[in-house]
């Protein structure tokens, strides 16, 4: 497909009529236009998007100044056309509309036909032939579905989203994204046709029982149309529980090879378990034994620090003018007794001022309470027990220290453990976790391949009870011919069915595999990351580094973009060739060339991104129209030289109004 040029007038800023002619040269495939933000490139994209459709995302498609400037009943049209060569046909597709200003404001003029659209398509002998409304929108459908536009004729914005979406795997099996590729390569119409073969298959085995006019052949086709049904959908199940359980066994083998790989890590990490345990206790022990310290040395640590004063007491009252000169067991009130009395405790008489009364007198005086020699006495006791109590505590402290400090040196040796183990293990991964997960995809390997089994089963148990009814029906099919007609013609539209379901699904495969290799080599051209892209059976691109981990995060804006490109290229280029030796998909499978249309697609590239696209762009299609940026010109201009063949300009003129202007490109 290339499209030959666009004409529009009255559309938006676009006042006046204005004609874009489109190089379709092999050798200069490219149309530039160029224009400041606002000038209306976004505009002509959505210009082809209502021609083609008859819809756009304004709100009004006529221009402003020229509305503004109608008197009441004064009349107005927007026009556009449209003309592509396709499958060796020109077409010419015109749309118009027609309005009418009522009460200051422009409607949809009733007063004739108001909504024009056709088309003209020439064959190759130039025969003409017109197509209107209805008609000429079946025509389109098919030439361009309506799904498909968007990924052809691409904004800048949209096309960033659609690879940041496409980088998260945010399409799915019944996004526009995926009905829109299966669209292009004829996979979506290879499925209409079998739905269309099931309703005929249906239509012809219903003729069939009608004809029969025999209730039990009714009963017995019903039965047996039920427990087909059940079958489809029981092995669709069981083949996506088979895939699923091929899934889990692939990731337990690689959860087993990484446990294999950290087998040592495992013994490591024990290791590493119980010196983190020893630290812990340790820690504990040491915490509590330095408190029991502080507190000991709290209650009794005077006891040694009065050790010398203690000494220093002793060696005091150890002189002998300090020693006790009394009369053992005898006290003050002995001698106060004999005084009274005048008689020793032996009987004899005592009198005053003789020599023993004065010797009594002198031994009154060293006897307590005018005496402290027998209290030094018991002083000295208590200060030998003290002493001893400061050699016990010291004893005991030095003991206690000494302990402490051993605890301390083990808690250093655990801790260079630990950080020996932790350097052993800092590059290896956690068996546990990863023994953990294996058991977790055994699980789930083993849940789907019970549901196979009993699947399985259950599928085999349908097949008999379907062989019993086809035996039951045969015996009770009607004789005449008609009716065992229909019946072989219902048994053609099944093998129809089974034929083509079995090669669009190897078609599919293939397709997938095709195109997510498409999409390698077309991203690398861009960026050189050690990234793989892949696809899963909704079409979603699954991202994986070197060692096949899925990447959640991947893209930048340039690379979104990048993305989006290298899977459109991809499609246009899938697509483009023969895609199947087997004439049953032939018919079906869609391979004519799209051209690309693109506004801003350069905007998110960096220098490096910008030259890459300029150096591969030009591979991906036959024709390609860009509108671009003047930021972006002189280097999409200086990269694309020789393959240019068309180049315009969009100038403002005023608020409401761009003119196009063609410049001479040599």
């Amino acid at each position: 497909m290339n499209i030959n040029y666009i004409e529009i007038t009255n559309f938006r800023q676009f006042k006046e009529k204005m004609r874009i002619d489109f190089s379709c040269f092999d050798s200069n495939k490219i149309t530039i236009v160029f224009g400041e933000s606002a000038t209306g490139k976004t505009t002509l994209i959505e210009a082809f998007k209502w021609i083609l459709y008859g819809k756009s995302d304004y709100n009004n498609e006529y221009n402003h100044d020229v509305a503004s400037k109608i008197g009441e009943n004064g009349k107005t049209a927007i026009v556009g056309e449209i003309g592509f060569d396709y499958n060796n046909n020109s077409y010419s597709v015109k749309r118009e509309k027609h309005f009418v200003k009522r009460n200051n404001k422009l409607k949809q003029d009733s007063s004739f036909d108001n909504y024009i659209f056709e088309i003209r398509i020439t064959n190759r002998n130039g025969i003409n032939k017109m197509y209107a409304k209805d008609d000429a929108k079946r025509i389109i459908e098919k030439v361009m579905h309506p799904s498909l536009f968007e990924y052809f004729f691409l904004e800048g914005e949209k096309l960033n989203k659609y690879g940041q979406d496409m980088s998260q795997g945010k399409n799915g099996q019944t996004s526009p994204f995926s009905r829109a590729v299966k669209g292009l390569l004829g996979i979506e119409s290879i499925n209409t046709s079998i739905k269309d073969l099931n309703v005929v298959r249906d239509k012809f085995m219903s003729d069939f029982v009608t004809m029969s006019n025999d209730e039990k052949t009714v009963a017995y086709q019903n039965s047996k149309r039920a427990f087909k049904a059940q079958n489809e959908k029981k092995l669709e199940i069981m083949n996506k529980a088979k895939k699923e359980e091929e899934a889990y066994k692939g990731l337990v083998k690689e959860k087993e090879a990484e446990i294999e790989q950290n087998a040592s890590a495992e013994e490591k990490q024990k290791r590493l378990n119980d010196v983190n345990e020893r630290i812990s206790k340790l820690k504990i022990l040491i915490n509590n034994e330095r408190d029991e310290i502080f507190q000991r040395f709290r209650n009794d640590g005077y006891k040694y620090l009065m050790k010398k004063l203690v000494k220093q007491s002793r060696d005091t009252f150890d002189d002998e003018n300090m020693m006790y000169k009394g009369i053992p067991g005898i006290d003050a009130d002995a001698i106060d007794f004999i005084f009274e009395h005048k008689r020793c405790i032996c009987g004899a008489e005592i009198k005053e001022n003789s020599d023993e009364w004065n010797t009594l007198i002198a031994l009154r005086k060293n006897i307590p309470p005018e005496s402290i020699s027998s209290e030094i006495t018991k002083y000295k006791e208590r200060l030998s027990s003290k002493e001893r109590e400061g050699e016990l505590f010291y004893k005991s402290y030095i003991s206690k220290i000494t302990q402490y400090e051993n605890h301390i040196n083990d808690l250093n040796k655990e801790k260079v453990k630990k950080e020996n183990l932790d350097d052993e293990l800092r590059n290896t991964k956690e068996v546990s976790n990863i023994k953990k997960r294996r058991d977790e995809y055994q699980k789930s390997a083993d849940k789907n391949k019970q549901q196979v089994n009993r699947l399985y089963f259950e599928i085999e148990n349908n097949k008999r009870e379907i062989e019993k009814y086809d035996r039951l029906i045969q015996s009770f099919e009607a004789s005449n011919k008609e009716a065992r007609k229909y019946k072989k013609y219902s048994d053609y539209c099944s093998y129809l069915i089974d034929k083509i379901t079995s090669l669009r699904t190897v078609k599919e495969e293939e397709i997938k595999k095709t195109l997510s290799s498409e999409i390698n080599n077309m991203f690398k051209k861009f960026y050189d990351e050690s990234v793989n892209f892949t696809l899963d059976e909704s079409y979603n691109i699954h991202i994986v580094d070197k060692n096949n981990n899925e990447i959640k995060t991947f893209a930048s804006g340039g690379q979104n973009v990048a993305i989006a490109l290298a899977f459109i290229s991809a499609i246009v280029k899938v697509n483009a060739e023969k895609v199947s030796e087997n004439d049953l998909l032939n018919e079906k499978l869609n391979s004519e060339l799209y051209p690309l249309v693109m506004d801003a697609p350069t905007s998110n590239f960096d220098p490096t991104g910008l030259k890459n696209f300029c150096d591969n762009i030009p591979d991906v299609t036959n024709q390609i129209i860009l509108f671009v940026n003047n930021k972006d010109g002189k280097l999409l201009k200086d990269s694309l030289t020789g393959i240019i063949g068309k180049e315009y300009t969009i100038q403002k003129k005023g608020t409401y109004e761009s003119v196009i202007k063609e410049e001479n490109y040599e």
